[in-house]
């Protein structure tokens, strides 16, 4: 434990260093025995299902369960699960690998906000915690859309409030744009939560510290571009082939 704190408050590591740290020690809750439970009924079955269905009928478009039309979620999580079946076959582990990859990601994200914004210390306690938190691991073993969105959301949110600290500095506009990309993943992951989450939040920001001038930094030309053509195209697709879709 000495070791460990001492090796939180030295502030001369890398950060690289401490991200394979992260990666490899939070690993093991994260993967360790992911394969070894049968799918719970009725998500993870559900979630499991739809892209192997996807697979099977090759269409990544319309996402069907047990072969009819199923469009209470948007497909991201779908396509990643899909991904995941086809890269290590149909099992348990390849199915639940995304949402755990999702919450292992979400800890290295926690720990690059907080390394920006504060000192080392900070940053690594951030990421245990979060990393060790019984709720949130187990959470990230099963089959949801919970585990992508909290990931998407995190990655907006985080990036937003490093780039809105950043008063006063000539910055990178990256930080931006990977606000609206992530948030626009937050869409196709879970639909309009994507925006209100994230629009609400920063307007809030925005209202209670009266920072109003950031939106004149915040590329909301170029953001709300890359927003519509990371979101949008899937509903265009999605609804010609399928009529119900809108009325749905």
């Amino acid at each position: 434990m000495r070791d460990l704190k001492g090796y939180a408050r030295s502030g001369s590591g890398g950060w690289l260093r401490d991200l394979l740290l992260l990666l490899v020690v939070m690993g093991i809750p994260f993967l360790q025995y992911l394969g070894k439970l049968p799918l719970i009924d009725p998500d993870e079955g559900r979630y499991a299902e739809i892209p192997r269905e996807m697979l099977e009928r090759g269409d990544l478009i319309t996402p069907t369960l047990n072969y009819v039309h199923y469009f209470e979620k948007p497909p991201l999580l779908y396509w990643i699960n899909a991904l995941s079946l086809k890269l290590f076959g149909m099992n348990e582990f390849a199915a639940r690998l995304p949402s755990a990859l999702c919450g292992l990601l979400t800890v290295l994200i926690t720990y690059l906000v907080a390394r920006t914004l504060y000192e080392r210390r900070t940053a690594f306690l951030a990421a245990v915690i979060l990393g060790t938190s019984t709720g949130f691991v187990l959470q990230s073993r099963i089959i949801l859309t919970d585990m992508l969105l909290t990931f998407c959301l995190t990655a907006a949110l985080g990036t937003f409030i490093v780039a809105a600290q950043r008063e006063g500095r000539r910055g990178s506009p990256l930080p931006w744009y990977v606000f609206f990309l992530f948030s626009a993943l937050a869409v196709l992951t879970k639909g309009l939560i994507g925006i209100v989450f994230p629009a609400g939040i920063v307007f809030f920001y925005l209202l209670l510290g009266n920072r109003w001038h950031l939106l004149a930094r915040m590329r909301v030309g170029g953001g709300m571009g890359l927003f519509l053509a990371v979101a949008v195209p899937w509903f265009v697709v999605v609804s010609p082939r399928n009529p119900e879709f809108v009325r749905f």
